[in-house]
């Protein structure tokens, strides 16, 4: 019987000897494979680092391309110059005259023409006397200064005649 518990425990004590050894064995191994890991980490954050970089470089050169394209606009818009004439008609009928007022615009580049004059009906006013003109006229240039003023905002160079240009029937 005492050979028995003296195997037994031999073998415990065997097999508790053997259990540390393959475990301390199993976490070299490990070790080793993290330290691996750490040097893929370590490259892999190099190589992100990079990209990063150019990512950052590939940013600031599409800023700076916006700049230059939105500088190019401004440099392009100065050589669109807009006409705006504005137009008094006054149609004489048989009892009363009619006055229509608007305004011409007609768009340059270069100092060439692009298209046509075109012509913005403004108001028509029917049984017109001739009181009331430099009012409408007046109310006309004010029409004129504001749609010029909406150009320059954007911009553009715009030249706004003064004094209402006037076509009788």
């Amino acid at each position: 019987m005492t050979l028995t518990v003296i195997t037994s425990i031999a073998s415990l004590l065997i097999g508790f000897f053997a259990s540390r050894f393959f475990y301390l064995y199993k976490n070299y191994q490990n070790g080793k494979v993290d330290g691996a890991f750490e040097k893929e980490k370590e490259l892999f954050y190099n190589y992100n680092k990079e990209s990063i970089k150019s990512k950052l470089e590939n940013r600031e050169l599409e800023l700076q391309f916006l700049k230059g394209k939105e500088e190019g606009q401004k440099e392009e818009r100065k050589k669109i110059e807009i006409q705006i004439i504005p137009r008094i008609y006054v149609e004489d009928g048989i009892f009363s005259k009619t006055l229509f007022t608007g305004y011409d615009i007609q768009v340059k580049y270069d100092t060439l023409p692009i298209g046509g004059t075109q012509y913005y009906p403004e108001n028509t006013i029917e049984k017109f006397k001739d009181e009331n003109f430099k009012y409408v006229a007046d109310l006309l240039q004010k029409t004129v200064i504001d749609v010029a003023e909406k150009f320059i905002n954007k911009g553009f160079s715009v030249d706004a005649l003064k004094a209402p240009k006037v076509a009788t029937a």
